[in-house]
């Protein structure tokens, strides 16, 4: 897929918010422009328990004050519906705002319905420190949900179902904390990627985008 002067739009969390692998995507690809719509914090799920701040504007409620023009479409997310997300993973099948899978399905329906005809990528969350407690970041969740991984095979498993693309950071070998190279991408806080995380994500980006 040729992306020069073409538009991009960027749904994501904090590593989208941060916008840098946004910029060197826009250098790589000779992309017109390549919009922000990150919210750190965000999850792809309704949240049932709201905190009161940005937190709660998941990924669907942002999708609707998204511009129209558009050429590909980028959803970045899932690390916090792992991390403080407050609904069950689900199945794959699920069509519901009552788990992960059932979001995710609904997010993907209304993108295809906003943007007839536009491509769409989706990019499961890197791993990231204590991603093998079922019970969130710190513990946070009173309730066992599922680890990292279970939340990435879910997500997986629905962008299948849904015949969506999949630009899988985690189980890329080069995104595997087994990888000195990916341990030097990530910050001090076992989660965010640095400088050299962001340029990475963004050549993964392109790199796929190319082959489309």
């Amino acid at each position: 897929m040729e992306l020069k002067n073409k538009t991009i739009l960027c749904l994501g969390d904090s590593i989208t918010y941060a916008n840098e692998y946004l910029e060197e995507l826009k250098r790589l690809t000779g992309a017109k422009e390549v919009v922000n719509y990150g919210v750190a914090g965000t999850t792809i799920a309704k949240r049932k328990k709201l905190f009161g701040n940005r937190y709660d504007e998941d990924f669907l409620m942002r999708l609707e004050t998204m511009q129209q023009e558009a050429d590909l479409i980028v959803v970045f997310g899932g690390t916090n519906d792992y991390g403080h997300g407050d609904v069950p993973i689900g199945i794959e099948t699920d069509t519901t705002f009552d788990t992960f899978c059932g979001n995710v399905r609904i997010l993907v329906d209304n993108i295809r319905k906003k943007y007839k005809g536009v491509p769409i990528i989706f990019i499961t969350p890197t791993h990231r420190i204590n991603e093998d407690d079922p019970h969130g970041e710190f513990g946070l969740k009173p309730t066992a949900m599922g680890t990292l991984k279970q939340y990435v095979d879910a997500l997986i498993k629905v962008l299948k179902l849904e015949n969506v693309n999949i630009l899988d950071l985690y189980n890329d070998p080069d995104f595997s904390f087994d990888n000195p190279d990916f341990c030097s991408y990530v910050k001090d806080d076992g989660l965010h990627p640095n400088d050299d995380g962001h340029r990475a994500i963004a050549k993964k980006i392109y790199e796929y985008v190319k082959n489309m």
